[in-house]
């Protein structure tokens, strides 16, 4: 599929994600019908997004970018000197009663310092999920001494309730409270909302941590 500049001009960045998201419709299709147990769940259309991204980066570090690929997503950007950054996110399988945790942690250059992709057995909330994958990504740089630290998470609506002073009575309180404790000890500067699209690699860690079979 990839044949570098050999792609004619006049396939489009449109174009291109329309055939790469029929490509894995049929890929996954193939799966589906030679093993009937095997479920994957993805959004295709971000799936396709994020392979087209890769693989841009892919051309760029080999000096032969594509013409057709333009790139007008929002990056992952390195914090300050001597700060980790973690990412983190979670995924869930309603019908597995499973939850799936991502979580990358890099250095100020970039490169991976730690990372995780694991699952529980439960029926969490989608924000119940999200704070528990920023609280198991905070959990994993205290273990791994990787700190001052400060966290990415898409979801907004979670983070605003872990920056917010306003306590929560509902399930999620518990763990808001427990991620608030957390930050208590100074480790971690701060937490921040940031678009799915600088957070892709963590999502596919918690998708990953669906299939991760937990000893």
């Amino acid at each position: 599929m990839c044949r570098g500049n050999n792609y004619p001009n006049s396939v489009n960045e449109e174009e291109c994600c329309f055939y790469v998201c029929l490509w894995k419709i049929w890929s996954q299709r193939n799966v589906v019908v030679h093993d009937s147990s095997f479920s994957f769940e993805v959004d295709i259309v971000e799936w396709a997004s994020g392979f087209i991204s890769d693989f841009h980066n892919v051309c760029v570090a080999r000096d032969r970018l594509p013409a057709f690929v333009i790139n007008r997503n929002p990056i992952w950007i390195p914090h300050d000197l001597n700060i980790y950054k973690i990412n983190c996110d979670a995924a869930i399988n309603v019908a597995s009663c499973l939850v799936g945790f991502g979580n990358i942690i890099r250095n100020s250059e970039g490169p991976v310092m730690a990372s995780s992709s694991q699952n529980i057995i439960a029926s969490f909330s989608p924000q119940v999920a999200e704070a528990e994958a920023i609280h198991q990504g905070l959990l994993l740089a205290i273990d791994a001494g990787l700190f001052p630290c400060l966290m990415e998470s898409n979801a907004e609506v979670v983070v605003g309730w872990i920056n917010s002073v306003i306590p929560l009575c509902s399930d999620i309180g518990v763990v808001i409270m427990d991620i608030q404790n957390l930050l208590k000890l100074d480790l971690c500067i701060s937490i921040n909302f940031v678009p799915r699209k600088t957070n892709i690699i963590a999502h596919v860690l918690a998708k990953n941590g669906l299939s991760t079979l937990q000893c």
